[in-house]
């Protein structure tokens, strides 16, 4: 029964992408499938509600062991469903990393290992949460899709295997997001990539939410560059953590003066900033009295904001802000002027928002998974 099973899968997979892969415009064939028996032609509603207010579980499906048995340091168990559920979250976002889910490396992406992300899926719906599903590679792995051919049509030969699996699951509580920060700069690429991945997961999964997003790093720039698609179940997502020098302070990743930044406060300007000039190490000096000079507050925030709902406005389209966050290192009393600031201004542009991330390094709870009440009030959280 099971190679049985395996050969099915196999001869659909194969249709699938032979679909893909002809010269057939893609816009013509999304067209097509949204008029399929048993295709669902936008969000429902009850899933839009629940997409209002979402946290990141950071490190989720993504940790460097390559396992579906061994779990990163902080990967949460059912009891941190229940938990996120108790605090006022209606949502989660998880990270799915191919080698997790892969035999190898590069290989083919496993059932068994399918399964099991499967299986932590249903405890988070379980748990009355819906979730997110993002793909997620290395920025390596990630720029070799635009380099080599073969290994974009085997991302999207893993996606038709993982959507066709997750699709049971209901429409109302799952969205499948294709790729976390597609890394390229490459715009045209990207949407090209994006709009071959978008038609083969719609044939696996007709009633699902997928989520689309900009090349680059999904922020807004790379947003505004989006050109969307005719299907109408979907939403387009983008990332905001500006400025980065006040929300990667300390950061031992990334851009290498993040190191260097200790202190910085929110709001920024000249005057705030001044007496950090004197103790700071000196090559962050000019970063801090630049992030002084941009003076971030509420309506600089606000201006930048405003940037996706003109988008979505003039696409008429959803859109969400699948990451913001500040890491955990910075000034309490700052940290929660901006997650209060960015979290309103998100909320008055409707779009929804999940923040980054649970119990990482921008941990919205302590080591026993307690919230302190100024971060509950921060995100409008009861």
């Amino acid at each position: 029964m099971q190679c049985s099973k395996q050969r099915r899968l196999g001869e659909r997979v194969r249709g699938i992408m032979a679909v893909f892969f002809r010269a057939v415009g893609t816009a013509v064939l999304l067209v097509g499938l949204a008029a399929c028996s048993g295709a669902q032609k936008t969000p429902d509603a009850g899933l839009l509600a629940a997409l209002q207010q979402g946290v990141n579980l950071g490190d989720w499906w993504t940790d460097s062991a390559g396992s579906s048995v061994i779990r990163p340091a902080h990967h949460p168990t059912r009891d941190d469903y229940d938990h996120i559920r108790k605090l006022g979250f209606g949502l989660v976002r998880g990270r799915g990393a191919g080698h997790r889910l892969a035999e190898g490396h590069a290989g083919r992406f496993s059932d068994t290992h399918i399964a099991a992300l499967r299986d932590d899926l249903e405890a988070i719906i379980q748990a009355d949460l819906a979730v997110i599903v993002a793909l997620q590679m290395s920025d390596e792995d990630k720029l070799t899709l635009f380099r080599d051919p073969g290994r974009a049509r085997a991302l999207v030969r893993d996606w038709v295997l993982l959507a066709d699996a997750l699709a049971t699951l209901p429409a109302d509580s799952l969205v499948l997001e294709l790729l976390n920060e597609p890394t390229t700069e490459d715009a045209e690429a990207w949407q090209a990539l994006q709009r071959k991945l978008l038609a083969a997961v719609r044939e696996a999964a007709p009633r699902h939410t997928i989520m689309l997003t900009g090349a680059h790093y999904a922020d807004l720039d790379d947003l505004a560059r989006l050109r969307p698609v005719a299907d109408r179940n979907v939403i387009y997502t983008f990332h905001f953590y500006t400025p980065h020098n006040f929300t990667h302070q300390g950061a031992d990743w990334g851009w290498p003066p993040w190191r260097l930044l200790a202190g910085l406060p929110y709001p920024a300007d000249t005057e705030r900033v001044a007496p950090l000039l004197d103790t700071a190490p000196k090559p962050a000096r000019q970063h801090i009295a630049q992030y002084g000079r941009e003076t971030w507050n509420r309506p600089a925030i606000s201006a930048e904001l405003s940037r996706a709902r003109l988008w979505a406005d003039q696409h008429d389209v959803l859109i969400h802000c699948t990451e913001f966050g500040v890491i955990s290192g910075a000034p309490a009393d700052s940290r929660t002027r901006w997650l209060t600031d960015v979290r309103s201004t998100l909320e008055a542009n409707q779009a929804g928002w999940t923040v980054w991330d649970y119990a990482g390094r921008f941990a919205l709870v302590d080591a026993a998974r307690t919230m302190p009440v100024d971060m509950k009030q921060a995100l409008g959280l009861p």
